[in-house]
């Protein structure tokens, strides 16, 4: 005898097999977005600690001096400074020209990053060092980690060309 249609049970068995697959991809998706999402943050603190590896080492061989409070003070040639200032998880730099704010940049880092200056005693004030640490203990430990960093550059490396304005 031939039957025409499915019992019951085939019915619940394909849809509790559906539901089972259904949910396994939509962790194994959750679980590829979330990944995406860190390795995009990682770059992104990449990026920055990058160009501002790149500001902070020219400012600082161009600078005659550094003086240290709160920030990082950078005196250039020509009445110019440039500024370094940390604000939670950001660091600003400002470039001053004649007593005026010519080019004003930050940069964001992860939650819990800390930026602190140093003048080295042993160097006599010709190295300047930044750091970016982490938090010791994280808010949220699950949140991509700080990206941690030692810059050193020395002071007055790069001398003006002579005619240079």
């Amino acid at each position: 005898m031939k039957r025409a249609g499915k019992s019951l049970l085939e019915v619940v068995i394909v849809i509790s097999l559906l539901g089972l697959v259904l949910g396994t991809s939509a962790t194994t998706l959750v679980g590829a977005l979330r990944t995406s999402r860190q390795v995009r943050r990682d770059l992104d603190q990449a990026a920055t600690l990058a160009r501002l590896t790149a500001l902070w080492r020219a400012d600082a061989h161009a600078a005659t001096s550094a003086t240290l409070d709160p920030g990082c003070e950078l005196t250039l040639p020509r009445e110019r400074v440039v500024r370094y200032a940390a604000e939670k998880e950001r660091l600003s730099r400002t470039v001053i020209a004649g007593g005026k704010v010519v080019h004003h940049e930050r940069f964001a880092f992860a939650p819990g990053a800390k930026i602190a200056w140093e003048l080295p005693a042993e160097f006599a004030g010709r190295l300047v060092r930044l750091e970016i640490l982490a938090d010791e203990r994280p808010a949220r430990a699950y949140l991509n980690p700080v990206r941690t960093a030692r810059l050193e550059a020395a002071i007055g490396v790069a001398k003006p060309a002579e005619g240079s304005p």
